[in-house]
């Protein structure tokens, strides 16, 4: 099928600068580019994440790179963290995996674990603040 398709001339010139960098020609290089997105189905929902978004995303969740939407939830199923308003507690994923093994070592899963520790956590909570006079 050939299809005649209008592009903005800033993008044409990074396909083109692209096309150049790889030795190809210019409608090899979008083609390719089509077939890359053949997973974006436009019957079903998809999330393009770039540019900033994309690299906070990636900071907060470790500070590598997302190479695709299976890392990316891989990723996050490793992320842990915790909030109260502006304050997080972020474990990272060795931190995680820590967690995991001392929970394992002592017969209890992660869950009743960080419950264990909440409970502590809001026991000694107001206690633990240091007060002005």
């Amino acid at each position: 099928m050939i299809v005649t398709v209008k592009i903005d001339d800033d993008i044409g010139l990074t396909y083109q600068e692209e096309a150049g960098e790889r030795h190809l020609d210019l409608q090899t290089v979008l083609a390719d580019r089509l077939h890359r997105a053949g997973d974006l189905d436009p019957r079903a929902r998809y999330l393009i994440v770039t540019g900033r978004t994309r690299e906070q995303l990636e900071t907060r969740l470790g500070g590598m790179p997302v190479v695709d939407a299976q890392d990316l939830l891989s990723k996050v199923t490793r992320m842990a963290r915790i909030g109260i308003g502006d304050c997080e507690l972020t474990l990272t994923p060795g931190q995680l995996e820590e967690l995991t093994r001392l929970a394992h070592k002592q017969s209890k899963t992660v869950s009743r674990m960080l419950s264990e520790m909440w409970a502590t956590f809001t026991s000694e909570f107001f206690t633990r603040i240091p007060h002005q006079k």
